[in-house]
């Protein structure tokens, strides 16, 4: 309860732009983004993926992201999210993935790195079942 806390009240800071300046000057800022990618992993903890997403929406979050220490293991929870029979955590992965896309350090990772391949099929099969308009789709 207390990590949903957290992630709560880092959500409603990541919302405004002042709240994400103030969070990039953060000197732990790395460490935390690295827990949120952890936190992915637990199916239970939604507002983990909530709270990346929110992360994702501005170019300082993608690039808060990008640096994360434990980034290799974004793309398989990412993809679990994908799959998550929680709709609202799906879409918001979806989104996830539309905002990285928009910057060229991530899309170049999402078009030449395997794993990030596999994640972009998993959004085709995500459009194929749901029908989500997702601006992705355009690019493939």
């Amino acid at each position: 309860a207390v990590v949903d806390t957290a992630v709560q009240s880092l959500i409603e800071t990541l919302r405004s732009a002042s709240g994400r300046a103030k969070f990039v000057d953060r000197p732990d800022r790395d460490e935390v983004c690295a827990s949120l990618i952890s936190l992915l992993v637990d199916p239970a903890n939604t507002s983990s993926t909530f709270a990346v997403a929110e992360l994702s929406g501005s170019e300082q979050g993608r690039a808060c992201l990008f640096r994360c220490p434990n980034l290799a293991e974004f793309p398989h929870v990412l993809s679990q999210r994908l799959c998550s029979p929680d709709e609202a955590v799906a879409t918001s992965a979806a989104g996830i993935v539309d905002n990285l896309v928009q910057s060229k350090d991530w899309s170049a990772r999402f078009l030449c790195n395997p794993e990030y391949s596999a994640v972009l099929s998993g959004i085709s099969a995500l459009l194929d079942s749901t029908h989500h308009d997702v601006s992705l789709c355009a690019a493939q």
